[in-house]
C-alpha cells in the first residue's frame, strides 16, 4: 500500500501587474544604460577637447617665444651694423665683406643688404645679389621710412633670388657713416623662423602653426603650406589674443580650434590651429565601443525582460503541470519494477510502493506512514532469526540502522534475503537529510547483466578503435602542418613571419598533446594498459625527454636542468616508455606554468633490503612557476580539471595530462604527490617500483658510446602514400644532407630495395597494395645486404601496440607522426647502430647469429 500526498489546489496565473512591473524595471534599466553611456561620451569628449587645447596652448606659446627670439636676434644684428662699419659705406667693395662676415656668423640670415635713401643697393653679403639686391616687396622701403622710430619691419613672404626658397625680409632704418638714412635688410628663410616647432607639430595630428599679420596675411607656416601663403585668413584681432583656444570656421568651412598670441612686433601674431576632426578622432573610436557596449546591454535587458515574462508564464504552467504530475508520480511508483522506500530526516517512513510490499511481505503488519526504520529492521530481523533469537535480532537491526546513518553521498550494497531473493540496495541521502532507498531484484537479471557486459565490452572496443582511427586520420595532415612549419622556421623569415610560424607550431603542438591525452585515456578506460619491462638507464631516459623539451625551455628563457643522484652505471628493469610519458607530462606541465626561473628534474634510487633485488626510483620535477593554492590541490589529478580555470585560457590544455600521469603511475605500482607554494613554484614527486638489471657488457657499452649523435649523408628510401608527407619528408632529408627516393606503396619499396644501394628506409604503416609491416617482412627475406638495411616506422599509428607490431615485423625503430625532427634523427642514428651491431655479430659468430 502506498502513502498518498495530501490534496492540492493549483495556484493562480500571474496577474497583469507583475508583468507590468517587469516592463517598468526593464525600462528603468534601459534609461540608466542610455544615461550612463551619454554621460561617459560627454565626459570623454570634454576630456578630448581639454587635452587638445592644452597641446595647442603649449604649441602656440612655444612658437611665440621661438619667433620672437629669431626676429629679435636678426633685429639686433641689423641694429649693430653702425658699430661694425667704421669706414665710408659708399664703397660697396669695402661694405660687402663686412656684411658677408656678419651673415656667415648668423645661421638665421641667408643674405644681408644695405640700401641708401633712394632704395639703391649699397652692399650685400652675397655676391649673387650685389647687382640686383634682395627681392624686396613693393613699398617695403617706404614702409620702413614711414616709421617714426627705427623699428623692425617684416615683409610679405618672397622667393629668394639666391636660394629659390621662401623667405621673409626683416628691415629697419640705420644710420651709417656717409649714409645717415640707410636701410638694412636681412633675408631669413621661413623654415628657420619656427625650426623646433616642427617636432611639436609632427607629434600632434592635425596641428599647424602660422605667423600672421593683423590683416590676415600669412607670413610663415609649420608645416609648410604653400596654399595658405596665398590666401588671407580671418584677422587674428577678431579672436582672443591670450592663447586660449576657441572654435572657429576655416576658409574651407571646416571647424577648428584656434589659439592666437601676439608677438613683440606690432601687428604680427602666432596662431595654432587644429582640425576638430583630429581632436575627436580617438573620441569617435571610443564612442563606437561605448555605443556597442550600450547596445549590448540594451539588447541584454530587452532579452532578460522577455525571458522574465516568459518565465512567469512558464512557472504558472509548471505549477499546474506539477500538480498534475503528482498523481502521475504516485502511479509511476506503483508501476516500478524496483521497490521504493522514502524516509525523512528522522528516519520515519513517508512513502513506499507496491513492489516494496511484494519483496518484503513480512513487513506489511508494521508498514505505515510515520513508522521508524528501526521498527522495520527489527521486524525483518525477527523474520530472519526467528521469534526466539531476540538478542541476535536486536543486534542485527541496530547494525542496519547504524549503516543507514553513515549514508552521505550514497552507497550500493547487495543483500541476500532469507526468502532466497538477492536484492541490490541503492541508498541516497537527500538535501533535507532524508533517505531514499531503491531495492532491485537481481535474481532474474543475471543473464541480462552478462549479456550487457559483453555488449559494453564490445562497445568499448569499438570506441577504442574509433579513437585510434581518428588519431591516425588527424595525425597524418597534422604531420605535414607541423613538419612544413618547422622547415619554414629553419629558413629566413622576417620577424612578423617568424612570429606567425611559431604561433602555428604552438597551436599544432597543443592539438597533438590533446590527441595523445584522449588516446591514452581511452586505452586506460578500455583496460588495454600494459606494462612492458625492459632494461633502461634512468639518466638516459631523463636526458632524452629534456632534449626534446630543450627548445621549448630556451624559447621561454627558462633553465632546464637534470640532477642525477643515482649510482654510476645504474640500469633498472621497468617500463621505460611509460617513464618517458610521465616525465614528458610533468616537465611539459612545469614549463607551461613557469614564466621565470628554472625547471629541475632530480633522480634518486631508494634501495630495499640488503638482499632484495628491488628498489624504488624517485623522480622529482621542481619548478619556480605560479604555484597552486592549497585548497585546490585535491582536485589537481581529476580528469578534465585544472586547479585554476583561468589557466586553460592563459596556457591552454585539456586538463587530462596530470590525470593520465596519475593513472599511469598507479598502474605501474607507484604513487605521485605534489607540494606547492602559491607564487613560489611546485614539486611533483613520482616513486616507481623497479628492480636492478644486469650490467651491460663492455662491448655493448663501447658500441653505445660510439653511436653517432647525427648520421653522415645517407641514401634514404621513403615509402609514403600521402603526397604532402612525401614533400615534407623529402625536404627534411635534404635539409639533413641526405639523398632521397620516394615510393608510394610497400610493393614498390621492396622492388627498389632489392636492387640495393640504400642506407636507410623510412616506412609508413598504412599504404595501398602492401602495407608497411608486410613490406618489412618481405625485405627481411631478401638477400643479406638488402635484408639488413635499417628500417624505421614513420606512421600516424602512435599506440604502444602499434610500435610493438612494427618491431615484431622486423623494423628497428618507431617514430610517430607528427614527426619530431630531433626524435627522427635520434631514431635514424639508433637504427643504423643497431644494424651495425647485428652485422658485427654475424661476422664474429655466424652460427650463433643464425
Amino acid at each position: 500500500m502506498t502513502a498518498r500526498s495530501e490534496s492540492w489546489s493549483p495556484p493562480t496565473m500571474p496577474n497583469h501587474p507583475l508583468s507590468s512591473r517587469i516592463l517598468q524595471v526593464a525600462a528603468g534599466f534601459l534609461l540608466a544604460v542610455v544615461a550612463v553611456a551619454s554621460t561617459v561620451l560627454v565626459e570623454i569628449r570634454s576630456q578630448a577637447i581639454a587635452r587638445s587645447d592644452e597641446q595647442i596652448e603649449r604649441a602656440v606659446a612655444a612658437a611665440e617665444i621661438e619667433f620672437n627670439r629669431a626676429v629679435l636676434n636678426v633685429d639686433m644684428k641689423l641694429a649693430s651694423l653702425p658699430g661694425l662699419i667704421l669706414g665710408d659705406t659708399s664703397d660697396a667693395d669695402a661694405l660687402g665683406p663686412v656684411l658677408a662676415g656678419l651673415q656667415e656668423r648668423q645661421l638665421l640670415i641667408s643674405d644681408l643688404a644695405v640700401l641708401d635713401a633712394d632704395g639703391r643697393v649699397v652692399g650685400t653679403a652675397l655676391r649673387a645679389t650685389r647687382l640686383t639686391g634682395p627681392a624686396l616687396p613693393h613699398g617695403f622701403i617706404e614702409s620702413i621710412r614711414r616709421r617714426p622710430s627705427a623699428t623692425v619691419v617684416l615683409s610679405d613672404p618672397i622667393v629668394s633670388r639666391a636660394t629659390g626658397e621662401r623667405s621673409l625680409i626683416i628691415g629697419r632704418a640705420v644710420s651709417l657713416p656717409g649714409l645717415p638714412s640707410a636701410v638694412a635688410v636681412a633675408e631669413v628663410p621661413l623654415d628657420l623662423l619656427l625650426p623646433t616647432s616642427a617636432a611639436t607639430v609632427m607629434g600632434v595630428p592635425g596641428l599647424s602653426l602660422s605667423v600672421e599679420r593683423s590683416d590676415g596675411r600669412v607670413l610663415a607656416t609649420q608645416p609648410a603650406d604653400d596654399r595658405a601663403m596665398t590666401v588671407r585668413r580671418e584677422m587674428p584681432t577678431l579672436r582672443p589674443l591670450s592663447g586660449q583656444p576657441v572654435t572657429s570656421r576655416a576658409e574651407d568651412g571646416i571647424n577648428e580650434r584656434v589659439a592666437t598670441r601676439p608677438t613683440l612686433y606690432d601687428g604680427v601674431y602666432v596662431v595654432a590651429r587644429r582640425d576638430l576632426g583630429d581632436v575627436f578622432a580617438d573620441w569617435r573610436q571610443q564612442a563606437v565601443w561605448i555605443g556597442a557596449v550600450a547596445t549590448f546591454f540594451v539588447l541584454l535587458i530587452v532579452a532578460a525582460a522577455a525571458a522574465a515574462r516568459a518565465q512567469v508564464a512558464r512557472l504558472a504552467r509548471a505549477r499546474q503541470e506539477t500538480a498534475a504530475s503528482a498523481e502521475l508520480l504516485e502511479q509511476a511508483l506503483d508501476a516500478m519494477g524496483d521497490a521504493f522506500l522514502l524516509c525523512d530526516v528522522d528516519d520515519r517512513v513517508l512513502r513506499w510502493n507496491a513492489r516494496y510490499e511484494e519483496i518484503f511481505p513480512w513487513l506489511q503488519p508494521v508498514l505505515r506512514p510515520g513508522v521508524t526504520y528501526r521498527e522495520l529492521a527489527l521486524a525483518a530481523a525477527k523474520k530472519r532469526f526467528g521469534p526466539d533469537a531476540t538478542q541476535e535480532a536486536v543486534a542485527w537491526a541496530k547494525a542496519r540502522v547504524e549503516e543507514r546513518r553513515q549514508v552521505a553521498d550514497g552507497r550500493v550494497v547487495q543483500q541476500a534475503l532469507h526468502s532466497g531473493v538477492i536484492v541490490s540496495i541503492v541508498e541516497r541521502r537527500m538535501p533535507d537529510g532524508g533517505i531514499v532507498s531503491v531495492y532491485h531484484d537481481m535474481s532474474a537479471k543475471e543473464r541480462q547483466l552478462a549479456q550487457a557486459k559483453a555488449e559494453a565490452e564490445a562497445a568499448n572496443e569499438a570506441k577504442s578503435q574509433f579513437v585510434a582511427n581518428m588519431s591516425h586520420e588527424i595525425r597524418t595532415p597534422l604531420n605535414a602542418v607541423l613538419g612544413l612549419n618547422e622547415l619554414l622556421l629553419q629558413g629566413r623569415l622576417d620577424e612578423s613571419q617568424r612570429r606567425y610560424a611559431e604561433l602555428m607550431r604552438t597551436s599544432g603542438q597543443l592539438l597533438l598533446s590533446l590527441i595523445n591525452d584522449v588516446l591514452d585515456l581511452s586505452r586506460i578506460e578500455a583496460g588495454l594498459f600494459e606494462v612492458h619491462e625492459e632494461p633502461f638507464v634512468p639518466r638516459q631516459v631523463a636526458q632524452e625527454v629534456l632534449a626534446v623539451l630543450a627548445d621549448r625551455a630556451e624559447s621561454q628563457r627558462l633553465m632546464l636542468t637534470l640532477e642525477d643522484h643515482t649510482p654510476p652505471e645504474t640500469r633498472l628493469l621497468g617500463d621505460a616508455l611509460r617513464l618517458r610519458q610521465v616525465l614528458f607530462n610533468l616537465v611539459g606541465n612545469a614549463l607551461k606554468f613557469t614564466e621565470h626561473g628554472r625547471v629541475s628534474v632530480r633522480l634518486a634510487i631508494l634501495r630495499g633490503g640488503s638482499d632484495s633485488p628491488g628498489c624504488m626510483l624517485r623522480v622529482a620535477v621542481e619548478d619556480t612557476g605560479v604555484g597552486i593554492e592549497p585548497e585546490l590541490l585535491p582536485r589537481l589529478f581529476e580528469r578534465f580539471v585544472q586547479a585554476d580555470g583561468s589557466a586553460t585560457r592563459r596556457h591552454g590544455g585539456s586538463g587530462l595530462g596530470l590525470a593520465i600521469t596519475r593513472e599511469v603511475v598507479t598502474r605501474l605500482g607507484g604513487h605521485i604527490e605534489v607540494q606547492s607554494v602559491l607564487g613560489a613554484g611546485s614539486t611533483f614527486t613520482v616513486t616507481l617500483p623497479c628492480s636492478f638489471a644486469a650490467a651491460q657488457t663492455s662491448s655493448t657499452v663501447q658500441a653505445m658510446a660510439a653511436a653517432p649523435g647525427s648520421t653522415a649523408p645517407l641514401r634514404v628510401l621513403v615509402a609514403e602514400d600521402n603526397t604532402v608527407n612525401q614533400v615534407l619528408i623529402q625536404a627534411l632529408m635534404h635539409h639533413l644532407g641526405h639523398e632521397v627516393e620516394v615510393v608510394g606503396n610497400g610493393r614498390d619499396a621492396v622492388d627498389r630495395l632489392a636492387s640495393g644501394g640504400f642506407d636507410l628506409v623510412l616506412m609508413d604503416m598504412q599504404m595501398p597494395e602492401v602495407d608497411g609491416c608486410e613490406a618489412t617482412r618481405w625485405i627481411r627475406r631478401l638477400p643479406e645486404e638488402a635484408a639488413n638495411v635499417p628500417i624505421i616506422a614513420m606512421t600516424a599509428n602512435a599506440r604502444p601496440e602499434d610500435r610493438q607490431t612494427c618491431l615484431d615485423a622486423g623494423m628497428d625503430e618507431h617514430v610517430a607522426k607528427p614527426i619530431d625532427f630531433s626524435a627522427l634523427q635520434a631514431a635514424m642514428a639508433a637504427a643504423i647502430e643497431r644494424r651495425r651491431l647485428l652485422r658485427s655479430k654475424v661476422v664474429q659468430d655466424p652460427v650463433a647469429a643464425r
